[in-house]
């Protein structure tokens, strides 16, 4: 698969692109394949002073001049991570000595760009305009805590807040006494509920409306019910 790759893979592509082929290998038994993706490797290692790659300075460029430690700096230190180790041990270890300069990065030049767990946007390129990288991490424990974080919705820590039924509650509206007869569900947890409106001099549980007046004088909300005022006639139509 490399031997016939007319283009240049660089950096986070190119580890990519080995783990693929190594991954190839070993589920085909083909020797051959694990070792060419062991050896595409090791272009990658050395120091750049252009273009995509690990800088002497800690940066990493890909896309030819764009600053991204935060997410293909990541990958790459992350596949190599991970091919290190799945060949360690075998016939096919990577033994590059420029191997060195890819472990020596993880404290020159992706320490420095974390804070608190995080990875500072000014190096995550076009990956901070998505959903999903609002928290871009570079360590699975910090992954994780700021995925639990988001995991709650802000609507559930006020209902968390808020006190518990009582021990003996029943169905929804009323709680059963210790006779068994059931009894409205204590004021404390009512109140917790519901609002207590302006004005309102009933127990805070809804706002009361307002009542028709028995003397049919108009003062009632047409929408309370029924009034003993005079109907309205309807409005003639014009020409009649």
């Amino acid at each position: 698969m490399l031997r016939d790759y007319s283009g240049t893979s660089t950096g986070a592509n190119r580890v990519d692109l080995c783990r693929s082929v190594a991954l190839r290998g070993i589920l085909g038994r083909a020797p051959e394949k694990i070792a060419l993706a062991r050896d595409a490797l090791s272009p990658v290692f050395p120091y750049v002073t252009e273009g995509d790659g690990l800088y002497a300075d800690g940066s990493f460029v890909q896309h030819t001049w764009v600053a991204y430690s935060g997410t293909y700096g990541q990958v790459m230190l992350d596949g190599l991570g991970r091919l290190f180790t799945l060949l360690a041990g075998s016939e096919w270890e990577v033994t590059d000595p420029g191997r060195q300069i890819v472990l020596d990065s993880v404290e020159h030049a992706y320490a420095p760009l974390i804070h608190d767990g995080l990875v500072m946007d000014t190096v995550n390129g076009r990956a901070i305009s998505r959903v999903t990288s609002r928290a871009t991490t570079c360590t699975s424990c910090a992954a994780t805590t700021s995925t639990a974080s988001r995991s709650s919705p802000p609507w559930r820590s006020s209902r968390a807040a808020r006190a518990p039924p009582s021990a003996n509650a029943g169905t929804r509206g009323s709680r059963a006494g210790s006779n068994g007869t059931r009894s409205p569900r204590s004021s404390r947890h009512r109140s917790s509920r519901s609002p207590t409106w302006p004005g309102c001099t009933r127990s805070p549980t809804r706002p009361s409306r307002p009542r028709p007046s028995p003397s049919g004088t108009g003062s009632s909300p047409p929408w309370t019910g029924p009034s003993t005022a005079a109907p309205l006639h309807r409005r003639p139509r014009h020409g009649q």
